[in-house]
C-alpha cells in the first residue's frame, strides 16, 4: 500500500476574507457592547443618588432619635447636633432648609447651589427651603423641600434626591428621581 503524504502549506498571514470575517464580529460586539458601557455612567450616577438617599434617612433617623430624647419632637424646635451646632427641625426631624439644617447635617462636601440654573460643576450640589418640587412621573411634593443633585445634571433634570418635610406630615419623604439620569 501505498501512503500519501499531503503537503500543507504554511501562511503567513490572514487571508482577505478572514480579516473581513473578523471585523465584521468586531463590529457587531461594539455595537452589543457599547451602549452598556455608555449605560455604566448612568448607572453610576444612581449609585451616588441611592448612597445619598440612604445617608439622609439614616440621619433624619439618629436627628429623630436625639429630638425624642430630648422631647423636641414636636412643632419647630432648634436641636444641638453637635458642640456649637444647632439644626432647625420640624417634629423631630430635619428640616428641609439647606443653610439652617442640611449642611451640618450631611458630610459630602456638598455645594450649596440655590439659584444656580446651570449644571452643577461639583461632585454634589444642595438647595432647600423651596415650597414646592416635582419628582419622578410629574408628581408634585409641596412643603418645604431640599434638593440635593449630581455633577453634570441641573436641579430640575429628575436625576436628584430630594427631602421633604410635607404639610401633612410628621415624617419626611425621603426619595430620588432618576428618570433624568
Amino acid at each position: 500500500m501505498h501512503y500519501f503524504k499531503k503537503s500543507y502549506k504554511v501562511l503567513n498571514g490572514f487571508t482577505l476574507i478572514e480579516l473581513i470575517i473578523v471585523i465584521v464580529i468586531l463590529g457587531i460586539l461594539a455595537t452589543v457592547a457599547a451602549p452598556r458601557f455608555i449605560d455604566m455612567k448612568s448607572d453610576a450616577t444612581i449609585a451616588v443618588l441611592n448612597s445619598v438617599e440612604a445617608d439622609l434617612k439614616q440621619v433624619s433617623q439618629m436627628v429623630y432619635a436625639k429630638a425624642l430624647i430630648d422631647g423636641l419632637n414636636k412643632g419647630e424646635q432648634s436641636l444641638s447636633v453637635d458642640a456649637g451646632i444647632n439644626i432647625n427641625i420640624v417634629n423631630g426631624y430635619p428640616k428641609a432648609h439647606w443653610d439652617e439644617t442640611l449642611r451640618h447635617i450631611i458630610d459630602r462636601g456638598v455645594y450649596n447651589s440655590w439659584g444656580v440654573s446651570d449644571n452643577c460643576d461639583k461632585p454634589l450640589c444642595g438647595a432647600g427651603n423651596t415650597s414646592s418640587i416635582t419628582i419622578d412621573g410629574g408628581i408634585v411634593l409641596t412643603g418645604l423641600a431640599a434638593v440635593i443633585w449630581p455633577e453634570g445634571y441641573a436641579i430640575d433634570d429628575l436625576c436628584s434626591v430630594h427631602y421633604v418635610n410635607l404639610n401633612d406630615s410628621d415624617t419626611p419623604l425621603i426619595g430620588k428621581s432618576t428618570s433624568g439620569c
